[in-house]
C-alpha cells in the first residue's frame, strides 16, 4: 500500500519549522546593540537612496524598500543579531529577523542575549 501523501499546508509548515530549528536550536545569539545610527543604501536596483535607521540593533526601513529574513519573509522592521560561540564570543555570523520570529525563538530556545533589554 502506498504511503499517504502529505497535505501541501502540512509540508510547508514542516519546512518552516525545520528552517526555524536550523537557525535557532542549539545556537546562541546576541542583539547587535552597537548598531545605532543611519546608513544610506544606494544601488542600480534602487530608484532613490534608502536610509535605514538603526537603534541598538533594531532597525526600520522606509517604503518601498524592505529586507528579507533568512526565512524569505520581507519586512520593514527587524533586529540584527550576531551568533555567539560556546565561549560567548562573536562568530561573525550576522542575521536580520523580524521581531515576531525572534520572540518565538526566545520563547522556545531562550538563547538570544539582549532581546528583552537584558
Amino acid at each position: 500500500m502506498a504511503a499517504p501523501q502529505r497535505q501541501p499546508a502540512a509540508a510547508l509548515k514542516e519546512a518552516r519549522e525545520r528552517k526555524f530549528r536550523e537557525w535557532f536550536e542549539g545556537r546562541r545569539w546576541r542583539v547587535m546593540t552597537e548598531a545605532t545610527g543611519e546608513r544610506e543604501l544606494t544601488g542600480d536596483d534602487l530608484p532613490v537612496p534608502i536610509v535605514i535607521t538603526f537603534n541598538q540593533g533594531r532597525f526600520k526601513i522606509p517604503p518601498p524598500a524592505k529586507f528579507h529574513t533568512p526565512f524569505g519573509h520581507g519586512g520593514r522592521q527587524g533586529i540584527l543579531i550576531m551568533e555567539l560561540d560556546e565561549n560567548g564570543q562573536d562568530t561573525g555570523t550576522i542575521a536580520a529577523f523580524g521581531v515576531t520570529a525572534l520572540a518565538k525563538a526566545q520563547q522556545i530556545y531562550g538563547l538570544i542575549v539582549g532581546l528583552d533589554g537584558e
